[in-house]
């Protein structure tokens, strides 16, 4: 190696290229990619809006309701079953509007019908739970109706059968303030602590033959309901089954007809 090629070794060695070398062209660094804006939330919706109003029937007078009946369906039943009794009790009440809500939860294994709570192993204690948690639903609900069509509870009255009327009992007795008057139709009362400080009215209807619930439920619960103070009125009907009979709607009727004169 001769002394001359030094120089170039070692440039070559610190990584420079000969000073004789054309500089490297660098490209411009690309521009950073823009930003999306960031999304609109969209306007909040009123609650109102987002809740389907319940199945109802009337007024059959065509004029605007002055009052309002829940009818509460059996276990295995739906709302649409209750719509023959609701038109039938109509007849005293043309300016009331009828609700006919589906219980939330489906009847395992059949298809359209509804429960407010399960039945398989019930005992009191699981009763008791399911009643309290089928009402705290129900009552948003229909606190709801009511002030749409701008009436109080004191226009409210919930009609009940079978697995419905332990519902409808456990609501006169509880809500606050209070309804102005329940119907239990082959029910039972499944809750009589704490109640409320002016208990709804009730009506306990019920046959001697029904071997679904045995009458001497209503007899339980018209014996609890006079030590808590409430109005109460019965029909006991002989020979009758677990079913709504004829002079059960009737008295309905007449009971619904005079909370509101």
């Amino acid at each position: 190696m001769t002394l001359r090629a030094l120089p170039l070794l070692a440039s070559l060695a610190l990584g420079c290229t000969p000073s004789s070398a054309p500089p490297i062209a660098r490209a411009a660094p690309a521009p950073e990619p823009a930003l999306p804006a960031a999304p609109v939330a969209p306007p909040p919706v009123a609650p109102s809006s987002t809740v389907a109003p319940m199945p109802s029937l009337g007024p059959v007078s065509g004029r605007p309701p002055s009052s309002v009946v829940v009818m509460l369906h059996g276990y295995g039943a739906n709302g649409a079953d209750l719509r023959d009794v609701a038109q039938t009790l109509a007849r005293d009440l043309p300016d009331t509007v009828f609700l006919l809500p589906d219980a939330p939860e489906p009847m395992p294994g059949a298809p359209g019908a509804r429960q407010w709570f399960a039945l398989a192993g019930s005992d009191d204690s699981l009763r008791r739970e399911g009643v309290r948690r089928a009402v705290t639903g129900l009552v948003p609900a229909v606190d709801r109706e009511l002030q749409a069509r701008a009436l109080p509870r004191s226009r409210l009255a919930f009609v009940g059968f079978s697995q419905g009327a332990m519902l409808a009992l456990d609501l006169g007795l509880h809500m606050t303030p209070p309804p102005a008057g329940v119907v239990s139709l082959s029910g039972r009362l499944v809750h009589d602590t704490a109640p409320s400080p002016s208990p709804a009215p009730a009506l306990i209807v019920h046959g001697t033959s029904d071997a679904r619930i045995p009458v001497s439920e209503a007899h339980h619960a018209l014996s609890a309901l006079a030590r808590l103070h409430v109005r109460t009125e019965s029909l006991i009907l002989p020979g009758v089954g677990h079913t709504i009979a004829p002079q059960a709607m009737a008295s309905a009727g007449s009971f619904l007809h005079r909370l509101w004169p």
